[in-house]
Parts: structure tokens; C-alpha cells; sequence
């Protein structure tokens, strides 16, 4: 019995209750794919991979955060593939997570491509998912099927328009500059100085830009839509800011959305204040001074740097 039939009988999580083999969306349309709640698997010379879709987020209004729907959804694949690990080293005493580079995986199974943007696409997710590997008999990397399919026959159209889409030049026409990307630099201490953030607009964690651009996700972004009412409601940035400066904030209560790895208050705060200052710096003083009353002496050095400079 496979891990993938292993699983279809007899587990259960409460990460993800539809999990399914991979191959039941072949021959699905873009058209057809929802996005959320659902888990895929695939496996092959004994490596089982995941993936789990998402639909991308709009967000229009002034004075609210952007957070990619990856980043919750990242959070719920971790804790599947967690579990699995978990229900399957009965069968697999050597199973441990993969360490090597998943797109010379996906590759190797011949199921996607990547893209100009480095990110990999797979019907019909596009390239809007996210991906944990398991390696079921702790081969690691160098033990990889081979791919009937060579690298360069699989890559996209290249026809540029992710590179014009980004904000921040990381992509070029031969190159990606990673230190330049804005989801790379998200994770970086907030620098109120630097001029590229200024492209961040209010993104906190993501930016679609490429994967907006990119023809081969036409089917995926034309589902994208605005977030809940409750988004909007948490994602308010002068109450973020508020949130994140109190004494005992609790992360867990952001975690369904913005994922609990990456619910870091002083690490959020900075980004929050990134974001003001791109909105409406004026708009967001009484805020920022609000912040500064609660004392927090985590926060004081990032809120006064920033009333120093747009207050």
C-alpha cells in the first residue's frame, strides 16, 4: 500500500479535512478549482509531497494591511505535514521532511515548471500554493527520480512581464535579486530610511505583483478577492499598531491569518509602521502616539524614530 492510499484510510487531521491525490486535478480547470480547504499529494521514488492552494487577496481600502492568504495557509501545511510525519513513521521509521530544493523535485516528477519569477506553477493552482515535502525513506536530495522532461523545456513563456510588474526591480531579464524583493525584505528590521519601502504601499507580508502579472495565473488571479469583514476588522492599521504595543499581546489571535510564525509584535509593528507611512503619515500620528502611551519598551524606540521623522 502507498503512503498516499496509507493516508486516504486512515488519517485524520485538523489542519486539513480534504485531502486527495494530485492526480484527481489533472484534467481540472482553472475554472473549476476553489482554492481554499483542500490538500493534494503526490508521490513518487519515495518522496510525498503536499500542496495546498490558496486564492489570492485584494485589498483596496486606505489604512488597511495587506497580508498574502500564503502566509495562513503556510501555517496550515506545516501542521499537516507535521502530523503526517508523525502517522506515517510507523510504516516509515526513516520519513523526516526534505531539505533539498523543491523545485528540482517538482521537476523531477514532471508535474509543473517555474517560472521567471522563481516561483514554481502547477496546473491548476498556478503558482498560488504552497508546498512541504516528506522524505520517506531519509534519502535526501541526491536520491531524486529523473525527470523525463529536461529543466529548460519546462519553464514559462518568458515573456517579461512579471519583471515589469515588480515594485522593486528584483527581477531582472536574466537574474532575480533576492535581497531586493519585497517579500524577502519584509523580514528584515523595519528601516524608515530606506527608499525601496516606500514601494512596499501597505503590504505587510506578501506582494503579488509577479503573480499577478504572470498570463499562466489568468485563471487563479481572476478569483481574487477582497477578504472578510473580519480581515478588514483586525487588519486596521492604527489598531494593529495599538494591538501589537499592549502589554501581553497575544499573537495566536492574528495566527488564523496572518500564521503564527510570522506573528512577531515588534517585527509586525515596524512593518505597521512602514505601511502608515506610505498611506498617510498625518492620518496616522494620534495613532503612533497612542502606541507610545502604553509604554512598551520594546515599541518606544520604533515609535519615536518614526514621530521623528513623519510626526
Amino acid at each position: 500500500m502507498s503512503s498516499i492510499d496509507k493516508i486516504l484510510a486512515g488519517f485524520r487531521s485538523e489542519a486539513c479535512h480534504d485531502i486527495r491525490p494530485l492526480a484527481e486535478c489533472a484534467n481540472m480547470s482553472q475554472a473549476e478549482f476553489e482554492g481554499y480547504g483542500s490538500a493534494f499529494l503526490a508521490e513518487t521514488g519515495g518522496f510525498l509531497c503536499l500542496f495546498m492552494p490558496y486564492v489570492p487577496h485584494v485589498v483596496t481600502e486606505p489604512s488597511v494591511a495587506f497580508i498574502d492568504s500564503y502566509y495562513w495557509v503556510s501555517q496550515k501545511i506545516y501542521r499537516l505535514k507535521k502530523e503526517l510525519l508523525e502517522f506515517l513513521r510507523g510504516d516509515y521509521p526513516l520519513a523526516c521532511t526534505f531539505e533539498g530544493s523543491y523545485k528540482a523535485l517538482v521537476f523531477s516528477l514532471g508535474i509543473g515548471r517555474v517560472l521567471r519569477n522563481t516561483l514554481i506553477w502547477i496546473k491548476p493552482f498556478g503558482s498560488f500554493f504552497c508546498m512541504e515535502v516528506i522524505d520517506l525513506e531519509g534519502n535526501g536530495p541526491g536520491n531524486l527520480p529523473q525527470s523525463s522532461h529536461p529543466y529548460e523545456q519546462k519553464g514559462c513563456a518568458d515573456c517579461g512581464k512579471c519583471e515589469e510588474a515588480c515594485p522593486t526591480g528584483a527581477l531582472k531579464k536574466d537574474s532575480f535579486e533576492m535581497n531586493l524583493c519585497v517579500r524577502q525584505k519584509q523580514f528584515e528590521k523595519a528601516d524608515f530610511g530606506d527608499p525601496l519601502n516606500v514601494k512596499y504601499e501597505n503590504r505587510l507580508l506578501g506582494c503579488n505583483n509577479c503573480q499577478f502579472a504572470c498570463p499562466m495565473n489568468a485563471g487563479v488571479t481572476a478569483k481574487a478577492k477582497r477578504p472578510s469583514d473580519e480581515y478588514y476588522r483586525m487588519f486596521d492599521l492604527d489598531e494593529f499598531a495599538l494591538a501589537c504595543c499592549r502589554q501581553g499581546f497575544r499573537s495566536s489571535e492574528y495566527a488564523a491569518i496572518y500564521g503564527a510564525n510570522y506573528a512577531k509584535p515588534i517585527k509586525i509593528l515596524g512593518q505597521i509602521l512602514v505601511a502608515m507611512k506610505n498611506d498617510n503619515a498625518k492620518a496616522h500620528v494620534e495613532a503612533v502616539k497612542k502606541c507610545l502611551e502604553l509604554n512598551n519598551p520594546n515599541a518606544n524606540g520604533l515609535l519615536l524614530d518614526w514621530l521623528e521623522r513623519f510626526g
